[in-house]
């Protein structure tokens, strides 16, 4: 597992826990209340930044953040745990995906390892942020699909 730093924090973790926040919350229909999204997300860094400095066997990590993000959100909503969970895994898998998706090439093309380039903190940021990038348009088409049915559904009435 990469060591977070605080440098990966605030340029990745934060950033990719606003996207996740966003993602979850456009899921469950919720208004996009930006402060909340921020405070959560930064709630959730902070979280996995300490996770991660934990001598935890390999694995427990993302079923932490999962829960963790699931706990956060319910903290500021009041909806059902389950409600929360579903979307927050779905997430997490969207993530998981499109880092598989993206970081495989890249290290292909580069001609590293994983080793290799989580040892060079820039290199490693950016390339969390294609994943950031898609979780937000995932985010952005989910929030617009539901505010054009809920117009929709206004106009049929």
């Amino acid at each position: 597992m990469v060591e977070l730093n605080l440098l990966n924090l605030f340029l990745q973790g934060i950033p990719e826990a606003i996207a996740m926040v966003a993602v979850i919350f456009a899921i469950n229909n919720f208004q996009f209340d930006w402060k909340k999204i921020i405070l959560i997300a930064v709630l959730q860094g902070f979280t996995i930044y300490l996770v991660r400095k934990l001598p935890l066997t390999y694995g427990i990590h993302p079923p932490i953040v999962i829960l963790s993000i699931t706990i956060y959100i319910l903290l500021f909503s009041k909806n059902s745990f389950i409600r929360i969970l579903i979307p927050s895994c779905l997430t997490f898998l969207a993530l998981a995906g499109m880092e598989t998706i993206v970081t495989l090439p890249i290290l292909s093309i580069l001609g590293i390892s994983v080793e290799e380039a989580s040892k060079n903190n820039l290199l490693w940021i950016l390339m969390g942020w294609p994943q950031i990038i898609g979780l937000s348009i995932i985010a952005f088409f989910i929030n617009r699909s539901n505010r054009e049915r809920k117009e929709s559904y206004a106009i049929r009435r």
